[in-house]
């Protein structure tokens, strides 16, 4: 098959065609002497709004707009030729709209006598992976019954403060009352009902802080940059019995709700924070016998 065959059959034409069908976009970007769109594929219009590709051929600073503000260190790093172009990169643009859009762009570089003159690529619209691995982070971070973080995020973060960052912690450990004796009586609905009662008072009491699930009936606040003192203790602990009291007092509950609280602290957290969990763990069972005295189980 002879090169003029080749070219008789499928002309110029054809691959222009053949572009501009693609739903990826593909550019052609002078960089020297004029920062400036020489070519960009039409589905740049389907994907960030009609007249997109008009701006970006004739307003030559759009480029420098469109893109998110957090990336626009990579767009300058791809035009002055300081990056790696073997490699894909991930970018925002800013439809028309106003709503940002994820892009996998993969470049190839055109250079003149060693002179970077212009990139040449393809950019991918990758909006549905980006929202499924998201949605696949949050899942494996957070409760599926409450939506507070999870066990394995709580562990995480101890474990961060433990060999990683050394700064004041707070760590608050919190036991719902009573929750088998809604169980046995009022049904499982109800007992998990009681569980987030008890997980929207926390979030609502802690919502600067980081606050998990970490077992049944068991909760875990953790509260960075604070070293409490015996008064801040008791403010703490006086601000989560006011929102319970709020709480009770509002919803239409089997049981008032109750929880017994342990809460430890230190001044720095690597290597303190197994002890910490000890301490507070300690103090919340100690709290919690003591409740057992009053309350029937």
């Amino acid at each position: 098959m002879n090169a003029s065959f080749i070219q008789s059959t499928f002309s110029m034409k054809d691959m222009k065609q053949l572009i501009e069908q693609s739903y990826d976009i593909i550019y052609y970007y002078e960089i020297y002497p004029t920062e400036k769109h020489l070519y960009i594929s039409p589905s740049v219009d389907k994907l960030l709004g009609e007249g997109t590709r008009h701006k970006l051929m004739t307003e030559h600073a759009y480029p420098y707009e469109a893109i998110h503000p957090d990336d626009l260190y990579i767009f300058k790093n791809k035009v002055s030729g300081n990056m790696d172009y073997s490699k894909p990169i991930i970018q925002r643009f800013r439809s028309l709209e106003g709503t940002y859009h994820f892009f996998e762009e993969y470049i190839t570089p055109v250079y003149k006598k060693g002179q970077l003159i212009a990139i040449q690529g393809i950019l991918r619209n990758i909006d549905d992976k980006v929202r499924l691995e998201n949605e696949i982070t949050y899942q494996l971070s957070h409760d599926v019954l409450t939506d507070l973080y999870n066990r394995h995020f709580f562990e995480q973060q101890i474990q961060r403060l433990n060999e990683q960052e050394n700064h004041a912690v707070t760590l608050i450990l919190c036991d719902l009352d009573r929750l088998k004796h809604v169980n046995d009586s009022f049904g499982h609905q109800a007992g998990d009902n009681f569980i987030i009662t008890a997980a929207n008072v926390l979030q609502k009491t802690f919502h600067h802080h980081t606050v998990a699930r970490i077992g049944g009936d068991e909760f875990a606040i953790i509260v960075e940059h604070l070293h409490v003192e015996d008064t801040d203790i008791v403010t703490i602990l006086a601000n989560l019995h006011k929102t319970i009291d709020e709480f009770n007092a509002g919803e239409q509950l089997p049981i008032p709700l109750s929880i017994s609280v342990g809460l430890a602290s230190t001044a720095q957290s690597i290597g303190h924070m197994h002890t910490l969990f000890t301490q507070a763990d300690l103090q919340m069972y100690d709290e919690k016998r003591l409740k057992k005295q009053h309350l029937p189980v």
